[in-house]
């Protein structure tokens, strides 16, 4: 699942009677899915409420896939897929601009997608111009240097910003072996080691049919997509990646601590504990569960307990993204500085209780329906139920955005309690310090809890 968003926590407080548990948000009755003859997979979710349609290429090549020597190169043809042209020599994206339509492309992971939204009576138009820069972009060794400027500019607007920077610290933290830990774009020098060659090699091998899927919502007939996806892909055929999934990063045995400075007058702390992957899907479940009962906002543990009561914390976060491969727990804390080791042991105590206590029914049934709610606002628009299903297609299976609440509203307070138990524990968390100012200089005396005084916390 993804971050909560502040519009679902003040959402659950007037759900009221429009919540009902046992009604799917994305009604799998309307959904269809085809797999070609090359292997491309077609997901149609049909909307005639409106006429416009959301379709996207979600292509299993994201950073996870690289290479060390390759770092950087996912996001980087990522960008240069904008650099096709169609039939009239119109680069992709002022194509679909000057038909009213919006076009976007993200890189992650575990995979890349590009995603056009556009009137319904466009599509036929569209489609040429989607299924050619995905699968047949002109590479050029100066679009490739145009492309690593606009990168580079990128990084450097990302270099100043504290949460950039400790997102990249604390999975670089957590991963030391898995691809996982590599800034997702790489870095700078990672973008200076890349060669042409091994940019347009990474294209050919990943972005074949058998490794993508097509995924649309809105006003379009799903036999008529399967259709025309068929005409306009028979010339690329099957052809196997060869790519072998990387062995998965142990899990820590003690915590994982850095420190760095940060010229602001509050700290900022992550810990994260790795946890589930989507092979897990009831674990995963649980997890969301759990961060939402740590992080829902004014009803969260964290601020509930440690800011507003305690006020140990200035605030928290919580947040946990389902991956292909473990991801992370990550919990967010802004702190006065000299205060981090009075956080950690504040934050860890809030875990513990997660593993000893189960959770009441009342809380749990207020997890769910905060939950729920939260599906459904992020479910409301034709892309966003577009990327749903496209993101699960890509680490897994797309019918598992189908079945994700079913699952959730299928959680024990004795699952939850396993599962907290098997994950989060009190020596197995990376902790990411940038600590900030204390009187008027960074404080080098900042303590923090080794393995055994954090076991030992009541």
């Amino acid at each position: 699942m993804r971050k909560l968003s502040r519009i679902a926590a003040l959402a659950v407080l007037f759900a009221g009677r429009l919540w009902a548990a046992d009604l799917p948000v994305l009604d799998p009755a309307r959904v269809t899915e085809k797999t070609l003859p090359n292997g491309l997979q077609v997901v149609v979710k049909e909307e005639r409420q409106w006429p416009v349609v959301a379709v996207s290429a979600f292509i299993r090549a994201g950073s996870v896939y690289e290479a060390d020597k390759e770092a950087g190169v996912a996001h980087l043809v990522e960008h240069m897929l904008f650099e096709a042209t169609g039939d009239d020599n119109q680069k992709l994206a002022p194509s679909i601009e000057a038909l009213g339509g919006r076009i976007s492309a993200t890189t992650m992971r575990d995979f890349v997608h590009v995603d056009i939204i556009v009137a319904s009576r466009y599509l036929e138009q569209v489609l040429p111009l989607l299924t050619k820069a995905v699968f047949e972009a002109p590479f050029t060794a100066a679009q490739m240097t145009r492309e690593l400027s606009v990168v580079k500019r990128e990084m450097e607007d990302r270099r100043d910003r504290a949460d950039v920077y400790a997102d990249e610290m604390i999975w670089r933290l957590a991963y030391k072996q898995h691809p996982y830990g590599r800034p997702i774009g790489g870095t700078a020098s990672d973008l200076a080691a890349l060669s042409f060659d091994t940019v347009a090699a990474f294209h050919k091998r990943f972005y074949v049919p058998n490794n993508i899927a097509f995924v649309a919502v809105g006003d379009v007939e799903p036999a008529w997509l399967s259709g025309k996806l068929t005409e306009l892909t028979a010339k690329y055929p099957a052809v196997p990646t060869g790519w072998t999934a990387p062995a998965l990063e142990p899990p820590p045995t003690e915590p994982r601590i850095k420190i760095d400075n940060l010229p602001r007058e509050v700290s900022l702390l992550n810990m994260a504990w790795q946890a589930p992957s989507i092979a897990d899907k009831a674990d995963v479940c649980a997890m969301d569960l759990l961060y939402t009962v740590l992080g829902q906002g004014s009803l969260g543990r964290l601020t509930a307990k440690l800011v507003n009561e305690q006020k140990v914390l200035l605030t928290a976060d919580a947040e946990f993204l389902t991956q292909k491969y473990p991801g992370l727990l990550v919990l967010t804390a802004v702190v006065s500085p000299g205060r981090e080791a009075e956080a950690q042991a504040a934050i860890l105590g809030e875990i513990k209780r997660l593993a000893d206590e189960p959770l009441s029914a009342a809380e749990l049934a207020r997890a769910k329906r905060l939950l729920y709610t939260e599906y459904a606002f992020s479910n409301e628009s034709y892309d966003d139920q577009m990327g749903s299903m496209g993101f699960y297609a890509s680490i897994d299976n797309y019918r598992f955005a189908l079945d994700y609440i079913s699952t959730v509203m299928a959680a024990t307070p004795e699952q939850l309690q396993a599962v907290a138990r098997k994950y989060l524990g009190a020596s197995n968390f990376s902790l990411g310090i940038l600590q900030g100012k204390r009187n008027g200089r960074p404080d080098d005396q900042a303590r923090l809890f080794t393995a055994n005084e954090a076991a030992m916390l009541p």
